[in-house]
């Protein structure tokens, strides 16, 4: 079976959540999130399972009513933003992934853009089982602070 390159989302490491067209996106590696616009969102969706890059360009052209060689350049840009942040990860296709939904709602088209936002990093970083002192989360145990011991007994 002939193999193509693809692209599928980093799960499990990347949370995704599409609201009103909008992905929301969590790197939990990075303590990232990101926001992708209605476009970004509908290729997120088909990498979803995985998918093909020509099936990403063809799902995308046809839900804008575009032809494949109009988005073409736009998504590959989109996937090299995702996959240097995380977001999507490289893997072969086999072809037998799924296509783009038939049902799926027309787009207008604008380029898909991947936003990136740090602000809460500190906060998405913290592991709240381990790093934590007596006072408890969400206060971050200093560097040298030994690990709480449970009590036996």
């Amino acid at each position: 079976m002939h193999q193509s390159p693809g692209f599928r989302l980093n799960k499990p490491l990347v949370a995704f959540q599409e609201i009103e067209g909008e992905a929301i996106l969590i790197n939990f590696d990075t303590g990232c999130y990101f926001s992708a616009n209605e476009t970004g969102s509908a290729l997120l969706e088909l990498a979803d399972s995985g998918a093909s890059t020509a099936t990403l360009v063809q799902g995308l052209a046809e839900r804008c009513g575009m032809e494949s060689t109009e988005v073409e350049e736009a998504v590959a840009a989109f996937l090299n933003d995702a996959e240097s942040e995380g977001i999507v990860v490289p893997f072969e296709s086999d072809g037998s992934a799924q296509g783009p939904p038939e049902a799926a709602e027309r787009l207008a088209y604008d380029a898909p853009r991947l936003e990136k936002f740090d602000d809460l990093q500190d906060l998405l970083m913290l592991d709240p089982i381990h790093d934590v002192d007596q006072v408890g989360w969400p206060m971050q145990a200093p560097a040298d602070t030994p690990a709480p011991t449970p009590k036996q007994g």
